[in-house]
């Protein structure tokens, strides 16, 4: 698709590591879709030109002793990417990450880490349904409940590639073996509607016992899922059998992927990227949750810097105060990007950042998180020089700061943060087959 296309140009561009999903541009026909379009609208601009430029002083923090784990990790694995949450048991953060081994008959697998703060793993589960090369890979998402971890991520069935979710005890790290039919194990579900589907978000609602998966396919098409957190079944009263295929303007010029889904508590949202032919503006929608609709003129674009064109954030966008922050960089100068979009009074824009001798801002954004009270948001992943890097932002009055961990050269992906602790997941240069935390204490 163009947009990994573009994914990769930016990479190329500012040389550092962000996320690479392959994904292959064959348009196989998908029949019973529930293909949704034009209900939205095309909605207006929300910004373009420079954005709003806000000088970051220099962050305090300090990197402390990156935490490794090689158990149950494939030797040789070249990168490995990170997403996790903070139990909302307890003080344990729980971690999804994936190696990358090479060779013939390489198999990829998917592992999720169970970590003690501040410097201990205690425990793993390796996904892994399939030999071969047919394995479990990212972009990965996580998501809980109150008892277990809902663990999303792609898998390649030989012919395309599908999506799969597997829930997952938190107390003993085992598969829940009521989720899914059994196939292809128990406890995990693949969704596969007949095209190349990617991974964009997942999105569990405990209340009412249902999750959400949402992605893209390589017809351009936002596309959702709606399972029922019992058994992994769909629920068949959203869109056509639990799924919908959305081309929310209605334009077979445009091409739109979901990197986020987030609930304002009324309706589902969806942020990502909206692409027409070199262009690629950052975009937000919302849907119906009961029956997969697009809410009427909910579409909302933010238009890049003429010239260039933006990269969403792989990984978690943020909703609060009725505002929706989501992370991004400029293709072309590499510049770090924090969209908000509005709610409130249907508003759109961006910030680019400066630090105190002017200069721009250059860390590649994977990942916002908020830690749930407060409105501090961080904004994570690495600088030029592939060290761990994030922005310290305050919503309330739009300041902030920002860090580089000198000395952490790797790849970086998600952040948690906690009692005093901002923690970094990813895996260093020196340690290529191990997954990797990194504790940085007063950020």
């Amino acid at each position: 698709m163009k947009k990994l296309t573009n994914f990769l140009n930016l990479l190329i561009l500012i040389t550092i590591l962000s996320i690479i999903t392959v994904f292959i541009t064959s348009c196989n026909s998908s029949s019973g879709n529930n293909i949704i379009g034009g209900i939205g609208g095309s909605g207006g601009s929300g910004g373009s030109g420079s954005g709003n430029v806000i000088t970051l002083s220099l962050n305090s923090g300090t990197a402390s002793t990156p935490v490794s784990q090689a158990n149950n990790v494939n030797n040789g694995a070249a990168s490995e990417l990170a997403n996790g949450l903070l139990d909302s048991n307890g003080n344990s953060l729980f971690i999804l990450g994936n190696d990358s081994p090479s060779g013939a008959g390489a198999n990829p697998n998917v592992y999720l880490f169970k970590f003690n703060p501040p410097n201990t793993f205690n425990g793993s589960l390796t996904i892994d349904f399939t030999s071969g090369t047919n394995g479990q890979f990212g972009n990965l998402y996580i998501d809980q409940d109150t008892n277990n971890i809902y663990a999303m991520g792609g898998y390649n069935n030989s012919t395309d590639t599908d999506i799969f979710v597997a829930k997952i005890d938190k107390n003993n790290l085992s598969f829940v073996n009521s989720f899914g039919n059994g196939f292809p194990i128990q406890g995990v579900v693949v969704l596969d509607r007949g095209n190349y589907e990617t991974t964009g978000r997942l999105l569990v609602d405990s209340t009412n016992n249902v999750l959400y998966v949402a992605g893209y396919n390589n017809q351009g098409k936002v596309i959702i899922f709606k399972l029922n957190t019992n058994d992994g079944s769909t629920v068949n009263t959203f869109g056509s059998s639990g799924y919908t295929e959305i081309d929310v303007d209605n334009d077979t010029n445009t091409q739109e992927f979901a990197t986020d889904i987030l609930t304002d508590g009324t309706n589902l949202i969806i942020v990502g990227e909206q692409q027409n032919g070199p262009t690629i503006n950052l975009m937000l929608f919302k849907v119906n949750p009961g029956n997969g609709s697009v809410v009427s003129g909910s579409l909302k674009t933010i238009n890049p810097p003429s010239g260039d064109l933006f990269i969403a954030a792989p990984l978690d966008a943020v909703i609060l105060n009725n505002k929706v922050y989501l992370g991004a960089n400029l293709a072309t100068t590499g510049q770090s990007v924090l969209a908000v979009f509005d709610l409130n009074n249907n508003t759109a824009s961006y910030f680019t950042f400066k630090d105190n001798s002017n200069n721009d801002i250059k860390i590649a954004i994977n990942d916002v998180y908020y830690p749930g009270t407060g409105n501090i948001i961080y904004l994570s992943s690495i600088d030029t020089n592939n060290n761990a890097a994030f922005i310290k932002f305050d919503t309330s009055n739009n300041t902030g700061s920002y860090l580089t961990a000198n000395s952490t050269a790797g790849i970086w992906w998600g952040n948690v943060f906690y009692n005093n602790y901002l923690y970094v997941f990813g895996k260093l240069n020196s340690s290529s087959s191990s997954f990797t935390v990194l504790p940085i204490q007063n950020p």
